[in-house]
């Protein structure tokens, strides 16, 4: 028999599969009259089985020993798996395994309805073969630990693994492969790789994939925040607050690193430890709302010496200054042909400050002692350069983590972060959601 590629369905929440094959041609010869019979157009071949987790190194799908090492050690669903971090080059793979799978021919069309029943001698050899010769060779998906990574990017390292399969709650919905990753100091909780953790999300029956999509990347906000955000914010600010609150996205507040800003028309150097910056990141898909915001109100006094005629006098008043320097954000796409799951955020900040400017209120009679409610043209023209605070934020290599085997020639291909799509890109309601495809590379 010639095979199409096969149609993988997932059952239920245990690895329970089926998987179909369509069959291109096929034959059987009656040795004993020396007849060769061939099969039907119309007809699958189906198998009921199971995938489980096996740990091995692996070239690719092809490779005639499957996995290797010492020993094929396998899992089921739902069971964790910990990386030895003394081995190198290690994977843990999701594979088909046919050990105990039940076999049965499928007909589509009249023809080979009416001769499926007469073919029933056949699927005991059919179900013998895939025994023998494709036991533990079906990768659909696996993590490695061996990656050269990108210079200059954060790294994920795998620790402990574990899959799942979700099924829709009605026939119309889709179905998920589910690859639940801990990595190296991913949560508060060191020891927490070695622990079980839940493999269900927290809507009950969803689908953690959009419609129009064939997967998505979720990254825990512990891991997100600890391994990516704090290290890369903490080159421009220190002493961070989270003022997140349960709401969506990421609220911090921290004292900015900077220089002092000399303000020449002011006489004066102002620090920027106090008051705190706020930086927060937004929940939406395409958010417009990632901002670094810094605000100081300043009141000036001011006096200028003034000759009406030949008598001498002056003007006094005071200015209340707010000075505002903002930067704005966005997820940034950054993949390379060597490294092609590289994602980036980049911050551009005011070129200057913005300066609002406001005069007290004086008293009509506090004009005859000289008090004026204008705004002298010093501070009139005030302009002040932007911060030196570090903005750069190295790339999030997240590779590690969607190292999909599929057979071994495609890969995690992520959608645009910053498109103008409401449908697919990235969101961040508290763990971040990535979409993407599976492409072959």
């Amino acid at each position: 028999m010639s095979l199409e590629h096969p149609l993988l369905q997932f059952e239920d929440e245990h690895g329970n599969i089926t998987l179909t094959f369509d069959i291109q041609k096929g034959h059987y010869v009656i040795i004993d009259k020396n007849i060769t019979k061939y099969l039907p157009s119309g007809m699958a071949v189906s198998f009921k089985t199971t995938l489980n987790n096996v740990k091995g190194t692996v070239e690719s799908s092809e490779s005639e020993n499957g996995p290797t090492g010492e020993g094929v050690k396998t899992a089921s669903a739902n069971e964790l798996v910990i990386f030895n971090p003394g081995e190198k080059d290690v994977s843990q793979n999701v594979c088909i395994t046919f050990e105990k799978a039940s076999a049965d021919f499928i007909a589509t069309t009249e023809e080979s309805k009416k001769r499926v029943a007469g073919l029933a001698f056949l699927v005991g050899a059919v179900k013998e073969y895939f025994q023998q010769h494709a036991e533990l060779k079906y990768f659909v998906a696996g993590v490695s630990n061996k990656y050269d990574r990108e210079s200059g990017s954060d790294f994920l390292q795998p620790r402990s693994f574990r899959f799942n399969t979700l099924k829709g709650k009605t026939k119309n919905d889709e179905s998920a492969l589910c690859m639940w990753i801990s990595v190296k100091e991913g949560t508060n909780r060191p020891e927490s790789y070695t622990q079980g953790f839940e493999g269900t999300f927290y809507a009950d029956g969803l689908i953690p994939i959009p419609r129009g999509r064939t997967c998505s990347l979720i990254m825990h906000n512990d891991l997100l925040v600890k391994q990516f955000i704090l290290p890369n914010l903490s080159k421009g600010f220190k002493g961070f607050k989270d003022d997140t609150s349960g709401k969506g996205g990421l609220n911090l507040s921290a004292t900015m690193i900077a220089g002092d800003i000399d303000i020449k028309e002011m006489k004066k150097k102002e620090s920027l430890s106090d008051p705190e910056t706020t930086i927060s990141f937004g929940d939406g898909i395409i958010s417009k709302s990632n901002k670094i915001s810094y605000t100081n109100k300043q009141q000036v006094k001011w006096k200028i010496d003034t000759v009406t005629g030949r008598i001498p006098g002056h003007e006094h008043g005071t200015t209340n200054l707010e000075f505002k320097w903002t930067a704005t954000g966005s997820w940034k796409d950054k993949k390379t042909p060597g490294h092609p799951n590289l994602l980036g955020f980049d911050w551009a900040g005011d070129k200057n400050w913005t300066i609002t400017k406001s005069a007290e209120d004086v008293h009509w009679w506090e004009a005859f002692g000289g008090a004026s409610s204008k705004i002298p043209e010093p501070l009139q023209n005030l302009q002040v350069p932007s911060p030196n605070t570090k903005l750069e934020m190295n790339t999030l290599d997240y590779f590690l983590t969607t190292n999909l085997l599929y057979p071994g020639k495609h890969i995690f291909n992520a959608d645009d972060p910053s498109s103008g799509s409401t449908d697919k890109g990235l969101a961040f309601p508290h763990d971040l959601i990535l979409t993407g495809e599976i492409k072959i590379t």
